[in-house]
C-alpha cells in the first residue's frame, strides 16, 4: 500500500527494478484495476490507464494505491522495486482546468479556495 502526497486521479504507474542480482517483476495486481504484465528488462516500465477501460476509476481521486506483486522473471530470491512512480491530476489542477480565468473576480477566488478546502476535507474524511 502506497500513500500519495495528495489525492489524485491516477493516469499512469511506472515501475522499475535496477538491482543486478534479483528477479524483475512480471505480473502485478493493481487493486480494482486488474493485472498488469511487465517485461523482463531493467528499465522503467510505464502502465498508462486507458480512460475508456477504467472510466470509473480514472475519475476517482485516490490518496492510497495498493499494488501486489504476483509473479516475477528469473529465479533469484529477491524481486525488489527500485522505482514506483504514480502520475495523475490533483484536485486543484482538475478545478483549474474546468474554470475560465477571464471570468474570475477576487470574490470568486475566495469562494473557490473555500470550495477546494471543502473538497479536500471530504476526501480525507474530515
Amino acid at each position: 500500500i502506497i500513500e500519495l502526497c495528495e489525492p489524485i486521479q491516477v493516469k499512469q504507474v511506472d515501475i522499475a527494478n535496477f538491482e543486478l542480482f534479483s528477479s524483475t517483476p512480471k505480473d502485478f495486481v493493481w487493486l480494482k484495476l486488474g493485472t498488469f504484465h511487465g517485461r523482463d528488462e531493467r528499465t522503467v516500465q510505464s502502465f498508462p490507464l486507458d480512460e475508456h477501460l477504467y472510466a470509473k476509476y480514472v475519475k476517482m481521486f485516490s490518496k492510497y494505491i495498493k499494488v501486489e506483486m504476483v509473479s516475477h522473471f528469473g529465479s533469484e530470491h529477491f524481486c525488489p522495486l527500485s522505482l514506483l512512480r504514480v502520475f495523475g491530476t490533483s484536485m486543484v489542477e482538475e478545478y483549474e482546468e474546468n474554470t475560465d480565468p477571464h471570468d474570475r473576480t477576487d470574490d470568486q477566488d475566495d469562494h473557490d479556495l473555500e470550495v477546494i478546502l471543502n473538497m479536500v476535507t471530504s476526501v480525507l474524511g474530515g
